[in-house]
């Protein structure tokens, strides 16, 4: 699903993208597959670590939390560091990139986590996983053993 996403906003952003200075039309390829697969993983990992209510409030209409913020921050930093290693751009380029794109990659999960009632973390699940398997599994399992 978040490739749907990131195929929906190198379509709408590619061109924008293209105006960076040192990024080449055929690294957009590249750098939306790289956007969509760090933030998938790093709000996967929020998601199994049980940090829903950081991610409920990074993806809503909500003035962002401290937490959430310091997510935001963390994901800025790991897009960087992906994008500059992995297709060898400097990292004013890279900064560059991420500065453009991130806010709309956050738009557009807001926009589908906001189709649901506030409490509602299923948009994000479907996205990132957790809730589903592992740790709650295994702790309603211990629940109806006990």
């Amino acid at each position: 699903m978040i490739d749907d996403l990131m195929k929906g906003l190198q379509g709408q952003t590619g061109s924008e993208l293209t105006k960076i200075p040192g990024l080449k039309p055929n690294q957009l390829d590249d750098i939306f597959k790289i956007s969509g697969e760090t933030v998938t993983k790093e709000m996967s990992s929020q998601m199994m670590g049980g940090n829903v209510n950081t991610l409920m409030n990074l993806f809503s209409n909500q003035k962002n939390s401290s937490s959430a913020d310091m997510l935001q921050g963390n994901l800025e930093k790991t897009l960087i560091s992906n994008i500059t290693q992995k297709l060898g751009l400097d990292k004013n380029t890279s900064s560059a990139v991420v500065s453009m794109l991130l806010s709309k990659i956050i738009n557009q999960i807001t926009n589908k986590n906001s189709q649901t009632p506030d409490n509602d973390s299923s948009p994000l699940e479907s996205l990132f996983g957790g809730n589903k398997g592992g740790a709650k599994d295994i702790g309603n399992l211990l629940n109806k053993l006990f």
